[in-house]
């Protein structure tokens, strides 16, 4: 199972309140204590973080998304890397 992306919109939060909100996401699907036919299942995430400011292009910030969540994958999964 893998592959999924999805996209979080947090507007007019600063960098530190962003890194904050997708490391609770993080740690909340590594310790979601999900179960299937009665035995527990791991699930990790990598996140991959971007910021988008006035001036920024969406597909840019997309692509900065993109790059960190390939580099949250390349440092052994399940962490948050701001691009």
């Amino acid at each position: 199972y893998g592959g999924e992306e999805f996209i979080a919109l947090l507007t007019g939060a600063q960098r530190d309140d962003v890194l904050r909100v997708a490391e609770a996401m993080r740690a909340g699907v590594q310790d979601g204590g999900l179960h299937a036919n009665g035995r527990p299942v791991k699930v990790t995430v990598s996140i991959g973080v971007a910021m988008f400011g006035v001036g920024d292009s969406l597909d840019g910030a997309f692509e900065r998304a993109d790059k960190a969540l390939y580099a949250a994958k390349r440092q052994g999964k399940n962490c948050v890397v701001f691009g």
